[in-house]
C-alpha cells in the first residue's frame, strides 16, 4: 500500500511529465507556425521587389536583363529557382532547380495598377526554415524544463512538509489510541493542517479532563458499589433470615391446616359414630332391663312361657340392632384410621382408587347430610393405583370441603351437589374431577386461587392454605397437573391428572398455575 507521500510524488511526477510532453508539442507547433510566417512575409517582400524590378524590363521586353537578374538571385542563393511567366503563361526566363526538394514554392503576380505583366514563380530551402525552427524549438524547451522542473521540485517539497505533519498527526493519533493521553502534535505555519493539529490539541485537552472526570466518578462509583454491596449483604442476610421464618411459619400453618382437616373428620366421626353406638346402647341397656325383671319373675316363680317367648324375640330384636350399629360404628372407625394414618404420614403403598375416595367421601358425608347437599362418586373399581393414598384423600377432601364452604354459600339446603368422576386416561394416568354446582370462581381469581394464603374468607375462618396444600401434593408429591374451570354462578370443576405409579422422590412445585 503506498504512502499519501508516494502518491502524492507519483501524482506530481505524472503531472509534470504530461505538461512537459504537451509543451513539447506546443512549441513545436508554435515555432513552426511562427518561422513560417516569418519566411512568409520574406517571400512577400521578395516578391514586391521581384515585381518593382521585372515590370520595367517586361514592359520593353528586356529578356536579357531578365536572365541575368534570375540566374543572379539564384547564384546568391537568395532562391532554389526563379521563373518568370508573362500574360501568355508563355516561360520568359527560368533559373535554378525547379525540381528540386526540400522546398516551399511561391506564385507572385506581376503587375503596376491593373496592367498585368505576368507572373514570378520561385521556391525557397526548407533546412533554413527547419534550422531557425529547431533552434527556437529548443531554447524554448529549454525554458519550459527549467520552469517545469523548478515546480516540481517546489511540488515535491511542499508535499513532503504536508506529509510530514500528516504524519506526526497519525503517529499522535496513534499513541493516543494506545493509552498515551498526554501526546501532543507540534503546530507549524498557519493552514489546513496547523488548525488540524490545533483541533487535534485540544481533543487532547478535552479527552485527559473527561477521563479524569471519568476516574473521579469511577473512583465515586466504586465506593458507592461497596457501599451499597455491604448494604445489599446486611439486607441478604436479614432477607434469608426472614425467608426461613415465613418457611417454618409457612410449614407450621400447613401442618396446622392438616392437623385442622384432621380435626374436623374427627368431629364428623365422632358425631356420626354418636348414633349407632346410641342405638347400640339403648338396645343393650333395654335388654339388661328386661333381663333383671326375667330374672326376678323366675325367682318369685310368676313367669310364664309367653313372657319368656316374648323376652327372647325382644332380646333378637335388640340384639340385631346392636349388631347393625355396632358394624356400623366398627366400619367407620376402620375407615377413619386408615384415613387418618394415610393422612399423618408419607407411606406408600397399592391402593384402589375407588375405595380411597369412597372412605374419603363417608368421612365427610356428615357435613352434607347436615346441609342436605349431595357428594356422589362415579370412579371405576378396576383402578388400581401405586403411591400415596393419604395424600390423594387430603386433595379430595380439600377439594370437597372448598365446595362446602365457598361454593354452596348462596345455595339453599339440599341444593348442592359435587360430582367425582375418575377414569384412566391411559394405561399410566388417571383424570380425575371434581365438580359443583356452586357460585363459581370470578374470572380475575382464578390465576390466584393456588396462591398460598389466598382466601375470601379472610376473619371468617379461611386460611387460604386448602387449595395450595392440594396443589402443592399434586404437582410435588404425584408430579400431575391440577388445574380449574369454572364460570360464574355456573360451578366450578377441578382437574387431577396424575401417573398411576407416583414418581420415586418427591418433586418441588415452585410455580403455580396461570
Amino acid at each position: 500500500m503506498r504512502t499519501l507521500r508516494q502518491q502524492f510524488n507519483v501524482a506530481t511526477l505524472v503531472i509534470f511529465f504530461l505538461a512537459t510532453v504537451i509543451l513539447s508539442f506546443a512549441a513545436r507547433l508554435i515555432t513552426t507556425r511562427a518561422v513560417e510566417a516569418e519566411t512568409d512575409g520574406a517571400a512577400l517582400r521578395s516578391a514586391s521587389l521581384l515585381s518593382a524590378a521585372l515590370v520595367p524590363m517586361l514592359a520593353v521586353s528586356d529578356l536579357g536583363s531578365i536572365d541575368e537578374l534570375t540566374r543572379e538571385l539564384v547564384a546568391r542563393n537568395d532562391f532554389l529557382y526563379v521563373t518568370v511567366i508573362d500574360t501568355r503563361g508563355q516561360q520568359i526566363s527560368s533559373a535554378g532547380d525547379v525540381d528540386g526538394k526540400d522546398r516551399k514554392d511561391y506564385v507572385f503576380p506581376l503587375q503596376v495598377a491593373e496592367q498585368a505583366y505576368g507572373e514570378v514563380r520561385f521556391g525557397i530551402s526548407r533546412q533554413g526554415i527547419t534550422a531557425a525552427s529547431d533552434q527556437v524549438f529548443w531554447r524554448l524547451m529549454a525554458v519550459c524544463t527549467v520552469t517545469l522542473i523548478c515546480g516540481a521540485a517546489l511540488m515535491l517539497q511542499l508535499a513532503r512538509r504536508m506529509t510530514r505533519q500528516l504524519d506526526a498527526l497519525g503517529d499522535s493519533t496513534r499513541r493516543m489510541a494506545a493509552g498515551e493521553t498526554s501526546v501532543r502534535v507540534v503546530v507549524e505555519g498557519d493552514n489546513e493542517l496547523s488548525r488540524l493539529a490545533q483541533a487535534f490539541n485540544v481533543m487532547a485537552n478535552a479527552l485527559d479532563e473527561r477521563i479524569a472526570a471519568l476516574a473521579h466518578a469511577e473512583r465515586v462509583l466504586e465506593d458507592r458499589v461497596t457501599t451499597r454491596t455491604q448494604d445489599l449483604a446486611t439486607s441478604n442476610a436479614s432477607l434469608a433470615n426472614a425467608i426461613d421464618d415465613l418457611k417454618r411459619l409457612q410449614d407450621e400453618l400447613v401442618e396446622r391446616e392438616k392437623l385442622a382437616s384432621l380435626g374436623s373428620l374427627v368431629a364428623g366421626v365422632a358425631h356420626e359414630l354418636n348414633t349407632p353406638i346410641g342405638n347400640a346402647l339403648l338396645a343393650a341397656s333395654t335388654l339388661l332391663n328386661d333381663l333383671s325383671d326375667l330374672e326376678n319373675k323366675r325367682n318369685n316363680g310368676s313367669l310364664t312361657k309367653r313372657q319368656f317367648d316374648e323376652y327372647i324375640a325382644h332380646a333378637k330384636s335388640g340384639m340385631s340392632l346392636t349388631e347393625r350399629n355396632l358394624h356400623r360404628a366398627a366400619a367407620l372407625v376402620r375407615n377413619f384410621k386408615q384415613v387418618a394414618v394415610d393422612q399423618t404420614s408419607d407411606v406408600r403403598r397399592p391402593f384402589n382408587l375407588s375405595e380411597c375416595v369412597h372412605e374419603i367421601v363417608a368421612l365427610h358425608s356428615p357435613q352434607f347430610l347436615r346441609s342436605g347437599h349431595v357428594i356422589e362418586v362415579q370412579v371405576s373399581n378396576t383402578i388400581e393405583m401405586d403411591g400415596y393414598p393419604g395424600a390423594l384423600g387430603q386433595v379430595v377432601g380439600n377439594l370437597i370441603a372448598n365446595a362446602f364452604i365457598h361454593a354452596f354459600e348462596s345455595l339453599a339446603p339440599g341444593q348442592g351437589k359435587v360430582c367425582i368422576k375418575a377414569s384412566l386416561e391411559n394405561d399410566d394416568s388417571i383424570c380425575m374431577s371434581i365438580e359443583d354446582n356452586g357460585s363459581g370462581i370470578p374470572r380475575d381469581l382464578q390465576r390466584r386461587i393456588f396462591e398460598p394464603f389466598f382466601t375470601t374468607r379472610l376473619g371468617q375462618g379461611g386460611s387460604g392454605l386448602g387449595l395450595h396444600i392440594a396443589y402443592s401434593l399434586v404437582t410435588s408429591t404425584f408430579g400431575g397437573r391440577l388445574t380449574v374451570h369454572s364460570e360464574q354462578s355456573k360451578g366450578t370443576r377441578f382437574e387431577i391428572r396424575i401417573p398411576r405409579t407416583a414418581p420415586a422422590q418427591f418433586k418441588t412445585a415452585e410455580t403455580q398455575p396461570q
